[in-house]
């Protein structure tokens, strides 16, 4: 671990790398610093590729937390700012980066509230692809014009984990009837896939009273 105070956030390894997204926040919320780091000798050398601070727009009354997920060959920069005295006042900043090394981020627009945006997405021909955790909308957002399209679920009540695999999005998420549920789903072709076995591991876990909000996560294999 290159930094042990830091809090990691995502991990990626790409053609021989490991590459680290990591945040350390102060002790009074008053900034956030979102940094990048590459290792190519699994994980005895590190190096920091990119490093940003971020400061609260009131130090001591709004806090501020900047978290970097990977998405393609670059990242998603995530800016959340909430006052202290009330946390449901949150909002956010999104910014894109194609270019860790040369810190060439650029702020996304959007024509809709992207604060409650999950942690995994697809990035494809300039549309980033994921979840409104909070009300299970399917979120297709432009990052060149900032249009925003949604896609509602009518069985979903609660989202409870989304993984990628290739244009496929494996979903884990709490029925309208509480019932533990799994669906895959293609975003591009916006279908439903046949996903049996995955389908009813969820079932199996949920009837078996597992706890899959508490960060069970499952990652698709061959023959899924």
């Amino acid at each position: 671990m290159p930094c042990k105070d830091d809090f990691i956030v995502d991990v990626k390894a790409d053609k021989g790398k490991i590459m680290l997204s990591t945040v350390s926040v102060a002790k009074d919320f008053s900034t956030s610093t979102a940094t990048i780091w590459e290792s190519t000798d699994e994980g005895e050398y590190w190096k920091k590729v990119f490093e940003k601070q971020f400061v609260s727009d009131e130090a001591g009354e709004i806090y501020i937390n900047a978290v970097i997920h990977f998405v393609g060959q670059g990242g998603i920069l995530q800016i959340y700012q909430w006052p202290k005295d009330n946390t449901k006042a949150e909002y956010s900043k999104i910014y894109y980066l194609n270019d860790f090394e040369n810190g060439l981020m650029e702020e996304v627009k959007s024509n809709c509230d992207m604060k409650n945006l999950g942690t995994t997405y697809l990035l494809k021909e300039n549309n980033l692809y994921g979840w409104d955790v909070m009300s299970g909308e399917l979120l297709c957002l432009n990052l060149k014009n900032g249009n925003v399209q949604k896609n509602k679920f009518n069985d979903v009540d609660m989202l409870l984990d989304v993984v990628f695999h290739g244009s496929s999005a494996y979903i884990t998420y709490l029925s309208r009837e509480n019932v533990y549920r799994g669906m895959k789903y293609n975003v591009l072709e916006q279908r439903k896939e046949d996903a049996p076995v995955f389908e009813t591991m969820i079932k199996e876990f949920g009837e078996n009273g597992y706890s899959l909000i508490a960060g069970v996560r499952f990652y698709p294999v061959k023959g899924f």
